[in-house]
This record gives structure tokens, sequence and C-alpha cells, in this order.
């Protein structure tokens, strides 16, 4: 899980979301833009029994950006896996 941190922090209010999910056998990488409001959203047509990188990266009103550490996934039927955001982003 990752923690937004606080506006002070980041010297700026988070604008935008990017969820980037990345195969690392394939270099195979979907960049999905999100406003800072969505809390989840869904990743369609992985492939099955696959490991996949998740990083999320927040953008600020100043145009900032701060990046989480790497989160690995690997789906099991291929169909459908959710990601959830919000203040803390679990994975």
């Amino acid at each position: 899980s990752w923690t937004t941190p606080s506006t002070q922090e980041l010297r700026g209010k988070v604008t935008q979301f990017v969820v980037n999910v990345t195969n690392p056998s394939t270099d195979d990488r979907l960049s999905l833009p999100q406003a800072p409001t969505i809390n989840k959203i869904e990743v369609q047509n992985l492939l099955p029994n696959t490991v996949y990188e998740v990083i999320v990266t927040i953008i600020t009103h100043g145009g900032a950006t701060i990046s989480s550490q790497p989160d690995y996934i690997t789906t099991q039927d291929g169909g459908r896996y959710h990601l959830h955001v919000s203040n803390t982003i679990y994975i």
C-alpha cells in the first residue's frame, strides 16, 4: 500500500493519479490517468497467471510528480483485476 503525502508535503493539491501497469517480461505497459476523486479502477485484458508491476504516480497542481514503490500483482483469470485507489492505495 501507499499513502498519499499531505498537501503541505506535496506543496500543492493532487490533480491526477496515473496508474502504470507493466508486464516486466514483455515491457508492455498500460498508463491509466485518473481524476483524484476516483477511488477504484478496473484493468481489463490482462494475461492470465502473469505477474504485473504496478506503480502509482500523483501529479500536483504545480506539475510535480511523486511515484510509489512498485507493487506486484499476479492475475488469476486474466479477465478483470480491480485496483482500489483512495488516500491509501491497496493493490
